[in-house]
């Protein structure tokens, strides 16, 4: 090729420039829709980050541009606007997930339901279910059921999976289906093991049904996780009540009180202490003093077991304390 058919210098130094600055402008717009106060970013007008948006989306439209302008039309109202950016979308979980919101805003919850369903978006899912629930329990328990089916075919993480399972164990126990409670908990904890929330509620529930052997072995797995639960030893001491060993239960009761004096366990163990006759064995149901939470519910909040906890050795406490 001759000199003559190479290209000015200044041109293509003038393309560099033109190029260089479009991707800068670009970056700046990207910026100014996750901008922290304080930086940079925060000086980026918003409204310039959807004109160059918008301009991009008429000359070459792609997937994170339709979904950021979707996502700014949804968080204004717009709901045909957000509709018109999201079925633009490549199919796949961020178009479900999109789509399900924007039915939502319109009230349209059996559709939004199906978007999070497909996308799969668990925590959205969840929300909708619990909403369900309110009114219909039964159908909020099926489709639980139904998500969890998913979420295994699906292969996703197991946590989402085990989460599933306690949740339709919550909402069976809402129905009173006490057995099916026990038996959904029990397949959260086969997959998470050393999850104390789940081993709380299962053994709990399996109080609740009478299953003192499974509960006592419920409690004892929550003690070789973590050591100085009161809710387990107080647990333990509700069975060695109802088991007619008061003195155990009082052992316990002790254990548990210098650990932890306000363990939701702590307390049903003290009243039934009190209301159960020092020679007789007590099978009374567990109850709370009026205007408290049901137990299970307050059982499952910040009960996960903390990693930094030491482990005890894999033998049960099922004996004396």
């Amino acid at each position: 090729m001759s000199a003559s058919q190479h290209l000015p210098r200044g041109i293509v130094l003038a393309v560099v420039v033109l190029v260089l600055a479009a991707l800068g402008v670009i970056q700046c717009a990207s910026a100014s829709f996750v901008a922290q106060p304080g930086t940079f970013s925060a000086l980026i007008p918003r409204s310039f980050g959807l004109a160059v948006y918008r301009a991009i989306d008429r000359v070459a439209p792609a997937p994170y541009v339709e979904e950021t302008l979707g996502e700014d039309a949804l968080s204004r109202g717009d709901l045909g606007a957000a509709e018109h950016y999201a079925v633009r979308l490549p199919a796949g979980a961020r178009r479900d997930d999109l789509l399900g919101r924007i039915a939502a805003a319109r009230g349209e919850a059996e559709l939004s339901r199906e978007y999070y369903f497909v996308a799969p978006d668990f925590d959205r899912m969840q929300a909708a279910i619990a909403d369900l629930a309110k009114t219909d329990p039964a159908s909020a328990y099926d489709l639980e059921m139904r998500f969890g089916a998913r979420l295994s075919v699906l292969q996703t993480h197991p946590d989402a999976l085990a989460e599933s399972y306690f949740i339709a164990g919550q909402l069976a126990d809402a129905m009173s289906r006490r057995a099916l409670s026990l038996q959904n908990y029990e397949r959260a904890l086969a997959l998470a093991p050393l999850d104390m929330k789940y081993l709380l509620n299962a053994a709990n529930e399996a109080v609740t049904l009478g299953e003192y052997d499974t509960a006592r072995r419920y409690f004892a797995r929550g003690l070789n996780v973590n050591p100085v639960s009161g809710d387990c030893l107080a647990g333990l001491g509700i069975v060695a009540l109802r088991d007619g060993h008061r003195a155990l239960a009082l052992q316990y009761a002790a254990r548990a009180r210098a650990v932890d004096p306000h363990a939701a366990m702590l307390g049903a163990l003290e009243r039934e202490l009190s209301q159960c006759h020092p020679e007789r064995r007590c099978n009374a149901p567990l109850r709370l003093r009026s205007g408290q939470a049901p137990l299970k519910d307050r059982l499952k909040i910040n009960a996960r077991h903390d990693p930094s906890t030491p482990l005890r050795s894999a033998q049960d406490d099922t004996g004396a304390p």
